[in-house]
């Protein structure tokens, strides 16, 4: 009998080490049940082993039941580089895997530490994300980047100072940078310096010719389809391609395409020639490296229909206008000058009171506007008002030129006469001195 009970203990002593070495770090000091608590002179059977395997293998066998890698503050820190000196480091336990897992969330969000999500994001120095090749999180170096996105890292990275570069090519170098923002300024299209900008927006389109910059509503559609996109309304290109300079284009779908809005503070009523407006046009032309006034005669300002050209400013300060003339031979020129007078001194017509007859007489020969049907008033057309004015002139002459003739043929015209005539009105008329 003793040498079975001394057999029995043995028996227990081995299953009691065998479930010491299977059982996780859990039957130590996790929360999970064990089997069965053994006394001296139980039995144990073979329902009793499949049970403890059970029990080992399935039961405890879930994260809940396995130990913590936390069993204080330092612990919970410790972190585990998986990728030192761009070597692997593999891991042979869960704990290692869980300390590479707290490094790389670390290293990630640059957190003092792995769990501190309250804190903000601070990506490290030669922080990489990348589309392909082996370019994770990298160690602190030379770079002073923040963030890199885009299928490789930049060859020239390591005094760039840049916030935020995207790459968008496989080679390196600053002139493959898609976005780039540094030290206040973003910079799009290859361009990673611009010596006369503090802060601000540069755009480099290289030797493309279309729209460097295009501004878009989804509620518009224009259908100007062979230009742009009928959703643009507007762009800027280059108005010649080797030459340069800039068209700013508008798009409507009605009539308004392009509105210049000034908006300041202050007044300024000089009419001379510093005068300043609220909208300033300046037309200045190159003098070696920086720019002067335009020579004697250059055009200033030019306003078109489409190619044709129908208004110039000049240098000088002429206007001149490519306009059909038209004559008031059937009118009374001077009669309809006042008419003119009368009518703009009036001001603008009370809403739904009918023009006078004079009115409509000055708004069908296109002299003045038609009031709107809110009370706008009606403009001055000034091409047809110097029209009139040189063809009241005219008439005036004619008149005159009668009277002279009668005069001249009723009496011969006295000296003091003759040299109130001007010469060439003499000459016509061959009037000696």
């Amino acid at each position: 009998m003793s040498l079975i009970r001394s057999s029995i203990g043995v028996v227990l002593s081995v299953v009691a080490i065998t479930i010491t070495l299977l059982a996780p770090e859990s039957q130590a000091q996790g929360t999970c049940a064990i089997f069965k608590t053994y006394i001296t002179g139980d039995s144990f059977g073979a329902s009793d082993a499949n049970s403890i395997q059970t029990t080992i293998g399935q039961s405890n066998a879930i994260v809940s039941c396995i130990d913590d890698d936390s069993v204080d503050a330092a612990t919970m820190q410790s972190t585990t580089d998986p990728y030192p000196a761009d070597t692997i480091s593999l891991s042979t336990t869960l704990q290692g895997e869980l300390r590479r897992l707290r490094y790389v969330i670390k290293k990630l969000t640059g957190w003092t530490q792995w769990y501190a999500h309250s804190e903000a994001f601070v990506f490290p120095n030669a922080a990489r994300f990348s589309s392909a090749g082996p370019h994770g999180i990298a160690g602190a170096t030379s770079a002073t980047a923040s963030l890199n996105i885009g299928a490789t890292q930049f060859t020239a990275s390591g005094t760039l100072g840049a916030t935020v570069r995207i790459v968008q090519a496989t080679t390196g170098g600053t002139g493959n940078a898609a976005l780039w923002v540094v030290a206040g300024n973003t910079y799009l299209g290859g361009t990673a310096a611009n010596a006369n900008m503090t802060v601000g927006l540069t755009l480099n389109q290289g030797a493309a010719d279309n729209e460097i910059l295009a501004l878009k509503s989804s509620d518009v559609a224009h259908g100007m389809t062979d230009l742009t996109e009928t959703d643009t309304v507007s762009h800027f290109t280059k108005t010649a391609v080797v030459n340069g300079g800039i068209d700013m284009v508008g798009y409507s779908a009605a009539t308004s395409a392009i509105r210049f809005v000034g908006r300041g503070t202050t007044d300024n009523t000089g009419k001379t020639t510093g005068g300043i407006g609220y909208i300033d046009l300046i037309a200045q032309k190159r003098s070696l490296t920086t720019v002067g006034a335009p020579g004697v005669d250059a055009n200033l300002v030019t306003i078109g229909s489409s190619t044709t050209t129908r208004f110039i400013f000049d240098a000088e300060g002429s206007a001149h206008a490519d306009v059909e003339w038209v004559a008031f031979q059937d009118h009374d020129d001077v009669t309809l000058l006042r008419n003119v007078e009368r009518e703009l001194r009036r001001g603008a017509r009370i809403p739904g009171a009918p023009p006078s007859a004079d009115r409509r007489e000055l708004t069908a020969l296109g002299l003045v506007g038609a009031d709107g049907p809110n009370g706008e008033r009606g403009l001055m057309n000034m091409t047809r008002l110097q029209m009139l004015q040189a063809g009241a002139v005219r008439q005036a002459h004619d008149v005159i030129d009668l009277l002279l003739d009668d005069l001249m043929s009723r009496r011969p015209l006295t000296p003091q006469e003759k040299a109130r005539i001007p010469a060439g009105i003499r000459a016509r008329k061959g009037i000696a001195p």
